[in-house]
């Protein structure tokens, strides 16, 4: 892993890892969390990790760039990135069933993506070609978009239906379970095949690079997150890994491009840079979350119980997702991560 600051390792990798552990040791005790707490972690991230993470996307164009923004500028991004999420929401009522495939999809990709930066900055620096960026994004991404749907094949698809039912029942997508195990079969071969690959060409290559520690903790993450997704709740294990393993990694991306809040982690001040962070977050966030309640009006069929909220807040998300990673792509292109390895 190559040297960073130790508070900020720790907040990237060691409070994620000993989270997913944790839950890890509660299942196997018979201790998991249902009831309605499955749904905890998406809750709390309404203020704190989970929507703020993509909250200063605003700011990111600026501080690569390392200049400050005019009101002009920050007025066409923001008009640019309400406009791309309000067309994604329109297509949520005109085709909400492919709607729901594609936020799945955009999702696989952008956890992909944000993983693809972590691993090159992080754990095993080096000259990947853009199709091993590739493979490692479907490998790293699929975990939690994937390896729940093969663990909890009735769970998975009956929370997307609730996304769905949302915009009325009778878009919900009505394929049996028995009808589609032999789809979910042959995806989960493939996707074992792809990751089976995947370490192979990273094992090689770190042999012949000297980066084996690094190959070592990649696979040990992968190897975490499929026990991870194959035995806890699928929802709460989605909403953890929304909250402390992605949203946490790409603020600390965040903090890493922002002058001050860099300089704040190479003098040992984690927790002012934090602050600098949540204070940048915070106005948009709670816009975000006053447009979640115009939402909740403006459909007008969602009921007041916890799994439609949180199947409501996901639609919004998906909404701020698709702009969002159009953003990420942009960090990616600037900071030269994949789309220029040809």
């Amino acid at each position: 892993m190559s040297a960073a600051n130790p508070k900020l390792i720790r907040a990237i990798f060691h409070f994620a890892w000993l989270s997913i552990i944790v839950l890890l040791v509660l299942e196997w005790l018979g201790l998991s969390l249902t009831g309605g707490w499955e749904y905890v972690p998406f809750v709390v991230s309404m203020l704190f990790l989970g929507l703020p993470h993509g909250a200063i996307d605003h700011l990111v164009p600026y501080r690569l760039k390392n200049r400050s923004f005019t009101l002009r500028s920050l007025v066409i991004f923001l008009l640019g990135y309400i406009l791309i999420a309000g067309f994604y929401g329109v297509l949520w009522w005109w085709a909400t069933a492919a709607s729901a495939v594609f936020f799945i999809l955009l999702t696989w990709f952008h956890w992909g993506q944000g993983e693809l930066y972590i691993v090159e900055k992080f754990i095993s620096p080096g000259n990947r070609r853009f199709w091993r960026s590739l493979l490692l994004i479907i490998v790293r991404g699929g975990l939690p978009m994937l390896v729940p749907l093969f663990a909890f094949p009735t769970v998975y698809l009956d929370f997307v239906n609730e996304m769905i039912s949302i915009f009325g029942p009778s878009q919900q997508i009505t394929v049996s379970l028995g009808a589609l195990e032999p789809f979910i079969t042959s995806v989960q071969w493939i996707y074992i095949l792809v990751t089976a690959l995947y370490l192979l060409i990273e094992v090689i290559d770190a042999s012949q690079n000297d980066l084996m520690r690094g190959w070592y903790i990649d696979t040990a993450e992968i190897g975490l997150l499929w026990l991870f997704f194959s035995f806890v709740n699928p929802i709460l294990a989605v909403g953890v890994y929304f909250c402390v393993w992605h949203s946490i990694r790409h603020i600390a991306r965040l903090l890493l491009i922002d002058t001050a809040s860099a300089k704040y982690l190479e003098e040992g001040h984690f927790w002012m840079a934090s602050f600098r962070f949540f204070r940048d977050s915070a106005p948009l966030t709670i816009v975000s979350l006053l447009f979640l309640g115009g939402l909740y009006f403006a459909i007008g069929t969602v009921q007041a119980s916890t799994q439609e909220l949180i199947a409501l807040y996901l639609v919004l998300i998906s909404m701020l997702t698709l702009p969002h990673t159009l953003v990420v792509c942009w960090m990616d292109y600037r900071e030269n991560t994949w789309l220029l390895r040809y």
